[in-house]
């Protein structure tokens, strides 16, 4: 999906973060914060290592036509996740079912913040 939408410029992405913040944003921005905020109150409860929402100039992308657009604006605390696949990739497997966590090493955190050697630890210790 990244491929067709571009970077929005910096004043408009910081104008929709400013909205989404104090909810003075369209209807439709308003039904996505609402439903986000809702998703969050949930996770925050029953999903562990949910860090919430991610707001930041990086998510707010502009498509072909124009408009503005959300991307990935949940996050997970993937430092402490990471940690723990070192330690004990077991604790996160009972923690989290199996079908959630078939993708727990394609958080882009881990691609970004970690070198060659440190992302072939956590898939031999995930592995394990």
């Amino acid at each position: 999906m990244l491929e067709f939408l571009a970077p929005a410029p910096e004043a408009a992405a910081a104008q929709l973060i400013r909205q989404w913040k104090h909810d003075e944003g369209d209807a439709e921005l308003s039904m996505v914060r609402a439903a986000a905020l809702a998703v969050d109150e949930d996770y925050r409860v029953r999903v562990p290592w949910w860090d919430g929402i991610d707001l930041n100039a990086g998510n707010v992308r502009r498509s072909v036509d124009g408009r503005l657009t959300l991307v990935d604006v949940f996050c997970m605390d993937g430092a402490a996740l990471f940690g723990q696949i070192l330690q004990d990739a077991a604790v996160v497997r009972r923690l989290i079912p199996e079908t959630q966590c078939r993708h727990v090493l394609e958080i882009p955190y881990l691609a970004r913040e970690s070198s060659p050697a440190e992302l072939h630890a956590l898939q031999e210790a995930w592995a394990r």
